[in-house]
């Protein structure tokens, strides 16, 4: 199989033909996760994100001041401590994700219109589709019908949004349950935010009592002590990606798929 595959990489080493596919943003990504590493690896680079912060005992570390020293160890450490290939190795399934960090909605309905496109398609896959922010796709303006009804008595903006975000999951609900009855894949979404998991609760990997994984986010930051300093970013760390690797496989285990 080749390492690429419409916008995805190979992450993991399997000799079984059986793929998982995680469609998501920098979340699924694992953005972050090699940051303790560098302590060891790569302090100089810690010392220069200290030195633009002169004033901050707290440093949120953006995308922006990691991208340019992510290499392929990097790669290697944050693809081992996801959630996606815990599961992808725990199911013996090649694991495909995302080449490059970041994501929206919209990007990946592209990617599977492109599968259905070439025709390249793989047997027996599960796809993970993890909705990022809506605010990441864009929204049009609002049209004729839609100002009708925010001068009627029974809709407001908030109304107008719930639809348009239910246009979006039925979008990419009806692709994957193309994808189903055509190909015999199996899919299961994971929510960042909550917006979505009320569409489809049986099809969502709920996360304890939430129906999302943003309070992981708040609570399992990725944080690392350097120079008295706390150096640290907004994404998910290892021990939350296991938390989310046994939830997805125990969603998987109970829908009974191989």
């Amino acid at each position: 199989m080749d390492k690429l595959y419409h916008q995805l990489r190979l992450s993991n080493i399997s000799d079984n033909p059986k793929h998982i596919i995680f469609l998501g943003d920098s979340f699924s990504w694992g953005q972050g996760l090699y940051l303790p590493n560098w302590l060891e690896r790569k302090p100089d680079i810690l010392s220069t994100i200290i030195d633009n912060h002169p004033n901050e005992d707290e440093i949120s570390v953006q995308w922006k001041e990691q991208e340019l020293y992510v290499d392929d160890i990097d790669i290697q450490i944050k693809d081992s401590l996801s959630f996606t290939n815990i599961v992808a190795d725990s199911l013996n399934r090649k694991c495909l994700k995302r080449i490059h960090n970041g994501g929206s909605i919209q990007s990946n309905i592209d990617i599977l219109s492109e599968i259905v496109k070439t025709g390249n398609v793989y047997k027996d896959v599960i796809i993970i589709f993890q909705f990022s922010s809506i605010a990441r796709d864009e929204f049009d303006n609002i049209t004729d019908d839609e100002f009708k009804l925010l001068n009627s008595k029974d809709l407001d903006i908030r109304n107008i949004l719930t639809n348009r975000i239910k246009k979006i999951f039925d979008k990419v609900d009806g692709i994957l349950n193309s994808f189903e009855t055509k190909y015999g894949y199996k899919y299961l979404y994971l929510d960042w935010l909550g917006d979505f998991y009320d569409f489809a609760p049986d099809k969502f990997v709920k996360i304890g009592q939430s129906k999302c994984f943003d309070p992981l986010s708040l609570n399992y930051p990725i944080k690392l002590s350097y120079k008295d300093k706390i150096i640290w970013d907004g994404h998910l760390n290892s021990e939350a990606n296991q938390m989310i690797a046994k939830l997805i496989l125990d969603k998987i285990n109970l829908e009974n798929w191989k």
